[in-house]
């Protein structure tokens, strides 16, 4: 027992070669078995490719797999196998054991999240993310939340997130747009092979249905008599004969009602009897008659005709360019990801040299030269590493890029104390509401200073001051710039959270049923004095408890806020009262003015989406 736990301890010391010859003397005793056993396993868990033949290891290991008193303890000794596959590279091998492993398992939770978490690293050094989180998944199922890995496996699976939904954006616009460049006999013959696979996998569906539901009823016999609880080869007892239906009903119908004329009431849209029925109406409409045709269409499946799919291929250029966009960004999203947070720099050349060929926006081509820059040169291809160093240089001289690339030694440095002057006055401006001057001394700030700590906060700022003055397609490009550069940085985290707080403000709309909380706005023209507005209805103001604010809400517009009403009347009545449209013309001089009154909802979404037009043609009605 001694000897087994001193080379535990050395293996912790990272003296691996005193921790394998110290697990050997525990083998060399022979006895009691159960410290021989783990210590076989513990030496395995040694395997260094480098040092040691791959072959002795799983010709040990296969050996303990054939004692039978081993036969409890099989998955430890397939989880192993895997192991030491894995360290010298052989995948495949790797993932058959652990699959293995955890077939053996059965009950034994801890042990299947063991092998499921290394499944996911087998999976994740060869880059299929997808499998990798699907494992990381199964992984946290079995384990418990005292798992000394359980908050690493958590995290790990978090940062697959991103990568999923920007490899499926990748594979879905590249998929489509190279159908919309097909010719129309090639996208013919791509649509009839989709049929015939579609067709194919149909037919094994059914005839896997066929054949459990066969097994299923040699195994109950030949008896057909129907009793409650006991299954039979009806059917309705068969449960998978019985999901295959439901399957098939659901495909054609929809989910339908359990109630009397289900075929009418509640109809779904968009699933294929709908679309039949629709057909089917709009031919007797238009014949009059049901004739044998009409009756043949209503048996066709939609999906094996290739009419179907070319009426689904996008036309207009709006579309197009929206799937190139976002095509584009997804690979330039995961050669950052690749390369901040994988590590896997010829992943990422790959994936940026790919989107190059795409001839992306110019806001994203510089940093994709910048991040091929940095591939290449921890790979060491000297010829590559050159070739985007020097499109940089001479035509992104001026770029922090540049800088970065020429000064090495000064990224991470600076002025400190002129970059701390900088930043306390885009905190102040940023408070005060000034955010055109937030985004101007970001600018200087980050143009002066172009590496350091400080660069992803200011970066972040931007963004924000961005969201208040830009449309939502600028704020987001602006955060999504911010959580792919710096994917390392907290402020990369932040820009996720705010970008999922922007995608459910996009979807709000206005609400002219929501009447409390109102406010009274003055919509001007930028760098309008409201100075004597102010004093005009300082009174009124103090006397009702009321509160002003000033505010840059757009590029080119300012707003003066009157908020603190209890509801619309209360607002209407004080402008009415107190902001007519003579105080406008006497204190707010050759400046156009939009004067109205909103909810604090509604306000909110006018900041956000900037759809001036549309609300006060609304608030008119």
């Amino acid at each position: 027992r001694y000897t087994y736990i001193l080379a535990q301890i050395y293996r912790l010391d990272e003296e691996f070669y005193q921790s394998t010859k110290t697990f050997d003397d525990v083998i060399g005793y022979g006895t009691p078995y159960k410290y021989v056993f783990h210590a076989k396993l513990d030496k395995a868990e040694n395997f260094d490719p480098e040092q040691s033949e791959l072959k002795v290891y799983i010709k040990a290991l296969n050996e303990m797999l054939d004692e039978k008193r081993n036969a409890n303890d099989l998955e430890k000794i397939h989880y192993q196998i895997g192991n030491v596959y894995y360290k010298d590279g052989y995948y495949d091998e790797s993932e058959e054991s652990l699959k293995k492993s955890i077939e053996v398992a059965k009950n034994k939770n801890f042990e299947k999240g063991l092998a499921y978490e290394l499944l996911a690293r087998v999976n994740f050094d060869q880059a299929e993310y997808k499998n990798a989180a699907n494992y990381y998944d199964s992984t946290l199922t079995f384990m418990s939340k005292s798992y000394k890995n359980y908050k690493v496996v958590t995290r790990k699976r978090k940062q697959l997130d991103d990568v999923i939904k920007f490899i499926d954006i990748s594979v879905e616009n590249d998929s489509i747009l190279k159908i919309v460049n097909m010719t129309e006999i090639e996208r013919e013959i791509f649509f009839e092979d989709h049929i015939e696979r579609l067709k194919a996998e149909e037919e094994k569906r059914k005839e896997e249905a066929l054949l459990a539901a066969k097994l299923e009823a040699e195994n109950q016999g030949s008896s057909t008599t129907l009793i409650v609880g006991k299954k039979g080869n009806f059917y309705f007892y068969n449960p998978v004969t019985l999901e295959h239906g439901k399957s098939e009903f659901v495909n054609k119908w929809g989910d339908r009602p359990l109630q009397d004329k289900w075929r009418i009431i509640s109809k779904p849209i968009n699933t294929i009897a709908a679309k039949l029925e629709e057909q089917e109406k709009n031919d007797s409409n238009n014949s009059g008659d049901k004739d044998d045709t009409t009756e043949q269409k209503t048996s066709i499946n939609p999906l094996y005709t290739v009419e179907y799919y070319i009426k689904q291929i996008p036309t207009d250029n709006d579309t197009l360019s929206k799937l190139k966009s976002d095509r584009n960004f997804a690979y330039y999203a995961l050669g950052l990801i690749y390369n901040e947070q994988f590590s896997k720099f010829e992943l990422s050349g790959e994936t940026l040299e790919q989107l190059l060929e795409y001839n992306p926006d110019e806001n994203i081509k510089l940093p994709t030269y910048y991040y091929l820059y940095k591939d290449y040169k921890t790979l060491g291809y000297k010829v590559k590493k050159e070739k985007y160093k020097q499109i940089i240089l001479n035509n992104y001289p001026d770029s922090r890029y540049a800088f970065m690339i020429l000064n090495p030694e000064e990224v991470g440095k600076g002025d400190k104390k002129k970059i701390d002057i900088l930043f306390e006055s885009i905190i102040t401006n940023l408070n005060n509401r000034k955010f055109r001057k937030v985004i101007a001394l970001s600018d200087t700030l980050l143009s002066n200073y172009p590496s350091g700590d400080v660069i992803p906060k200011v970066e972040l700022i931007k963004a924000m001051a961005i969201g208040k003055l830009g449309s939502s397609n600028e704020y987001k490009k602006a955060l999504e710039y911010v959580m792919f550069n710096f994917p390392s940085e907290e402020a990369s985290e932040q820009a996720k959270k705010l970008l999922e707080k922007l995608k459910k403000e996009n979807s709000l709309k206005f609400d002219f049923n929501k009447v409390e909380n109102y406010r009274i706005v003055v919509l001007t023209e930028k760098d309008t004095d409201f100075s004597d507005l102010k004093a005009k209805i300082k009174y009124p103001v103090w006397q009702k408890k009321l509160n002003i604010s000033i505010s840059e809400i757009s590029y080119n517009n300012d707003a003066f806020v009157i908020y603190g009403f209890h509801n619309k009347e209360e607002a209407n009545s004080f402008l009415r009262e107190f902001i007519p449209k003579k105080v406008i013309n006497s204190t707010i001089k050759g400046k156009k003015v939009d004067l109205f009154s909103i909810s604090s909802y509604n306000f909110n979404i006018l900041q956000r989406k900037k759809n001036l037009e549309f609300y006060l043609e609304s608030y008119k009605k």
